[in-house]
């Protein structure tokens, strides 16, 4: 019955995902080219889908975002140098779907990302106080342990975390949310609890923003202020009813002229 009851979670995310998502994955690292790179921690990119589970998730959280990703960059490299920035995050494609594989956490250069995501993006890098810099071995070790990780599979579980009603972590599947709170309580950024605003399962992707981040308090560490990196582009019913209201308003236009 266990086995029944997970199934059906898995297949109403995979209708999900194949029906509305308009998220477009870019190609992500392999675990070989992850567990070869050193990683630290950068800041956080929030991300305003335009498909319809986006918009339901902005509606529902009165947020203008959707989704968020954990800026992270190649600690060999240079800060300032976005070639070496990435996209740890966890989300899915309708197209990967398709292909029988499952949303799940993974890492993806932060340029791809920036070009091929469908919606807004958004950024906030974190300055740290000294004495406070992230532990980058610590960071590495999760984002290896974790690559790979399904989505959350348990629609419940999602819904809940709306409420702040989650009363148990669920760390071997993580959506988006969960994961970024679970990585800043990995490196002491953020505390952890048995309930409420303790467990990385009730955090949501406004929660990250200035306008909703007023109960986020990082220990050692500031979120900046939001860059706007790119603005949204027109979903497709969007587009469709656009071209639809201006194609019957020129012919009603025409029928009155005549």
């Amino acid at each position: 019955m266990h086995s029944i009851i997970k199934k059906i979670h898995y297949l109403s995310l995979v209708i999900l995902f194949s029906f509305v998502s308009t998220h477009i994955s870019a190609v992500e690292l392999t675990q070989e080219e992850v567990d070869g790179i050193d990683f630290q921690l950068h800041g956080i990119a929030l991300f305003g889908g335009t498909d319809v589970f986006s918009s339901s998730i902005k509606v529902l959280t009165k947020s203008p975002f959707s989704h968020i990703g954990i800026i992270v960059h190649d600690a060999s490299g240079n800060i300032d140098d976005e070639t070496s920035w990435y996209c740890f995050e966890s989300t899915g494609s309708a197209g990967e779907v398709l292909k029988r594989n499952p949303p799940h956490v993974r890492v993806t250069p932060w340029a791809d990302v920036c070009q091929d995501y469908g919606g807004s993006i958004t950024t906030r890098l974190l300055t740290f106080e000294e004495g406070s810099e992230p532990d980058g071995k610590v960071l590495t070790d999760y984002i290896r342990a974790t690559n790979g990780r399904i989505y959350e599979t348990k629609i419940f579980e999602l819904v809940k975390s709306l409420m702040n009603w989650n009363k148990q972590a669920g760390p071997d599947a993580l959506f988006c949310s969960e994961l970024a709170a679970e990585t800043f309580m990995q490196l002491g950024y953020m505390e952890r609890g048995e309930d409420g605003d303790g467990l990385a399962n009730n955090w949501l992707p406004a929660e990250f923003s200035v306008a909703q981040g007023s109960g986020l308090s990082l220990q050692g560490a500031t979120l900046g202020d939001e860059l706007y990196i790119k603005t949204y582009r027109l979903g497709r019913f969007v587009r469709l009813s656009l071209w639809l209201r201006k194609h019957l308003s020129c012919r009603g236009g025409g029928a009155a002229t005549a």
